[in-house]
């Protein structure tokens, strides 16, 4: 006999090598189905978020002195100082922080309070 050849298994072996290639192939589709419905979800989330408030904000330019307004979600608008620029906005449930910096330098704060439709306060910094 060469040390090439391979010998049968014991049919009891071989009943329980069988039956952990079957618990594999099971193992294994399980996880691709799970992998699956994984990535489906998150395509899922991707393509139906709902649009946020932060989302709704537009600048506008013009009007009668050339000053920039924001328009809220169409129902508030926020008149901007001339020559100043939207630094960035941050939104936190119902308020809303403008940043702005002013032809001067200076920074300005704006909080709305997006469920009364008003704005809480003006904060400005040299």
């Amino acid at each position: 006999m060469a040390d090439d050849e391979v010998k049968p298994l014991d049919p009891e072996v071989e009943q329980v090598r069988r039956r952990m290639m079957r618990l594999m192939i099971v193992s294994i589709l399980i996880m691709v189905v799970g992998l699956i419905a994984v990535f489906a979800g998150v395509v899922y989330k991707l393509n139906n978020e709902p649009d946020q408030g932060d989302e709704s904000i537009r600048v506008a330019s013009g009007g009668q002195s050339g000053a920039t307004s924001l328009a809220l979600n169409a129902s508030l608008t926020v008149d901007i100082p001339e020559g100043a620029m939207v630094i960035d906005k941050k939104l936190d449930g119902n308020v809303l922080l403008i940043d702005l910096r002013l032809d001067d330098g200076s920074r300005q704060f704006i909080v709305v309070d997006l469920a009364k439709g008003q704005i809480a306060t003006r904060l400005s910094f040299d």
